[in-house]
C-alpha cells in the first residue's frame, strides 16, 4: 500500500477505509452501529495507519452528514498532535489539506444523505479492460484472478490514443509489462472498464513468480501467484534477478508504473542485479 498525493483519499489505506464505510452504510445499518463496527474491525493500528483511519472516517462521515462526535475528536487529535503530518516532513500542501478538513469538522454539519456504493462489475478471468493514463492515452490490462477487494491483473506494454483503436486480440497479443495484485477501486470508480474477454493464453497460465525480501536478509521468499497457498520457497537473493518484487498496488500506482515503462524507464519493481544493488534502492 502507499500514497500518491496530498489529499485525504490519495492513499491506499484511506481508499480501503472509504470503501468499507460506504459498503456498511449502504446496507442500511444505523450510523452509530457502522461507526462502532468500523472501529472494532480496524482495532489496533500502527502509527502510520491510525491517523489515516481517523481522518478518512471523519471525512466520510462529514461528507454524508453523519459525523460522530468521538470520530471528530479523534480526527482533530491526530491533526493537532502532529501525528497526521508525521510522514510528510512538514509538506505545505498536506498541511493545507488537513487545515481544510479541520475547518469542515468544526463548521456547520451537512444534512444526512443516503450512501449508494458503486457496485464492482462482475469480473471474469480473461476480461480485457482499459483505463486512463494521465497523459490522455489509454492503458490496458487483463483479469487473471478476480477477487472482491484485491485481484491479480496483467498489464500490457501498449497504449492507444482513443477508445476502440485497438482490438482485444491485438491487446492480448501485446507484450506483458508486469503482473500485480491491485485493489479494485478502478472498477468501483468506473475508471477501469471491461472491453472484452478472451481465454488466457498459455504464457499467462504458467507460473508467475514474485519475491519478498526482508530488510537485511541474504535470501528471498519466492512464490507463484497461481499457488493458492502461496507458501513460497526461500532462495539466495542472487537468484531473484529478473523476478518482480511483491507489492499490493492501487490504480494510480499501476498507471504510473505503466506510463514509465512505456516511456522506456527502468522498472524499479524488478530486481535487475544482485542483492547489494537491490538493498540500496
Amino acid at each position: 500500500m502507499g500514497t500518491w498525493g496530498h489529499r485525504i483519499f490519495e492513499d491506499d489505506f484511506a481508499v480501503e477505509v472509504r470503501a468499507d464505510y460506504l459498503e456498511r452504510l449502504s446496507s442500511g445499518a444505523p450510523s452509530e452501529a457502522v461507526t462502532t463496527e468500523m472501529i472494532r474491525t480496524y482495532g489496533v493500528m500502527d502509527t502510520d495507519e491510525e491517523p489515516v483511519f481517523w481522518l478518512s472516517l471523519a471525512a466520510m462521515q462529514f461528507e454524508y452528514g453523519r459525523l460522530d462526535p468521538s470520530v471528530k475528536a479523534q480526527a482533530l487529535r491526530v491533526i493537532d498532535s502532529g501525528a497526521a503530518m508525521a510522514a510528510w516532513n512538514g509538506d505545505a500542501k498536506r498541511r493545507a489539506v488537513l487545515e481544510e478538513l479541520r475547518e469542515q469538522l468544526n463548521g456547520p454539519q451537512r444534512k444526512s444523505k443516503r450512501a449508494a456504493t458503486p457496485k464492482i462489475p462482475r469480473l471474469v478471468q480473461g476480461d480485457v479492460f482499459c483505463f486512463p493514463l494521465d497523459d490522455g492515452r489509454l492503458g490496458f490490462g487483463r483479469v487473471l484472478i478476480p477477487e472482491r477487494k484485491y485481484g491479480w491483473y496483467a498489464f500490457y506494454l501498449t497504449s492507444s490514443e482513443r477508445d476502440g483503436e485497438l482490438s482485444v486480440e491485438h491487446i492480448a497479443g501485446s507484450p506483458v509489462a508486469f503482473v500485480v495484485t491491485c485493489n479494485n477501486a478502478g472498477f468501483r470508480d468506473r475508471r477501469w472498464r471491461v472491453i472484452g474477454r478472451l481465454p488466457l493464453e498459455s504464457h499467462l497460465t504458467r507460473p508467475i513468480l514474485f519475491f519478498h525480501q526482508a530488510a537485511g536478509s541474504p535470501s528471498c521468499l519466492v512464490f507463484d501467484m497461481w499457488d493458492a497457498n502461496q507458501d513460497g520457497k526461500e532462495i539466495p537473493a542472487s537468484e531473484c534477478v529478473g523476478i518482480d518484487r511483491w507489492g499490493a498496488f492501487s490504480p494510480p500506482h499501476v498507471a504510473a508504473r505503466l506510463k514509465g515503462l512505456l516511456a522506456g524507464e527502468p522498472d524499479s519493481w524488478r530486481l535487475h542485479s544482485g542483492p547489494e544493488s537491490h538493498e540500496r534502492r
